[in-house]
């Protein structure tokens, strides 16, 4: 009876393993069917999938199908989709300053697709040698538009137009993570002004006062203070009561008056 058993039992496993080598041929012949037959279609159409968040729109359709155009020497309609360079229309995507990444792809139709990712600035920075630009979420300097401006924190002073994130770079890409993350501070804060020394004032959008932040570290206690003095000392205290607030120093708040 074991022998038996013992027998039926690899006789099973032979019939799996068969089965299994069977449908991977198969699946491999589909798929090369699919894609001979893919390659020989003519495409049909582009369809532009731009991704980004509500407020920016530094590229447009019409911007990327004079990318692609450029690269084909000419219009991807029409054309053989094997005839269609994709990595080439990719990397021509990728290479635009407003461009994240890039994927360009075909289906069994006929259609090209393109799904673009916008770059996504969390800081405008206007440096002292009259140079403009953005830092993304990456920490990556791009330039600025002359098509599109976005709305974003605002960094302003002392700021020299040096090597992307050392020194100013740094403190004001750290800083504007910490603000855009956090919706009171991000409604609060409306610029950043460097001072000669590094050190920061921040110009709030609600109250006549400065906030001297000191340099970009320690945020979390410095914020914290920040969030302290506009809800618990300014009800009491008025609006207009004071000229600016010290935060540069540890565990304390320090305010001067009109």
């Amino acid at each position: 009876m074991k022998q038996k058993e013992k027998i039926l039992f690899w006789t099973n496993k032979r019939l799996n393993i068969l089965t299994a080598i069977i449908l991977l041929f198969l699946f491999v012949v589909f798929v090369s069917f699919a894609e001979t037959h893919s390659r020989q279609e003519t495409c049909k159409g582009i369809k532009i999938n731009i991704i980004h968040d509500n407020s920016n729109a530094f590229i447009t359709e019409n911007d990327v199908l004079v990318i692609i155009n450029g690269v084909q020497n000419g219009p991807m309609v029409n054309r053989k989709i094997h005839a269609i360079g994709f990595f080439n229309a990719e990397d021509a995507i990728r290479s635009n300053y407003f461009v994240e990444n890039a994927e360009v792809y075909p289906d069994l139709n006929g259609w090209v697709y393109i799904d673009l990712y916008q770059r996504i600035p969390v800081l405008r920075v206007m440096s002292n040698n009259y140079k403009t630009y953005y830092i993304d979420r990456k920490g990556k300097r791009m330039p600025i538009s002359y098509k599109y401006t976005t709305k974003t924190l605002v960094a302003s002073g002392f700021i020299e137009n040096s090597n992307p994130l050392l020194g100013v770079d740094k403190q004001l890409y750290d800083m504007a993570l910490f603000i855009n993350k956090d919706v009171f501070l991000n409604a609060l804060i409306g610029q950043i002004y460097v001072k000669k020394d590094t050190e920061m004032l921040l110009v709030p959008k609600i109250g006549d006062f400065m906030i001297d932040f000191g340099n970009a570290s320690d945020l979390e206690n410095k914020f914290m203070k920040l969030k302290v003095f506009y809800k618990k000392i300014l009800p009491f205290e008025g609006w207009n009561k004071y000229n600016n607030v010290i935060l540069k120093y540890k565990n304390q708040i320090i305010v001067n008056k009109k």
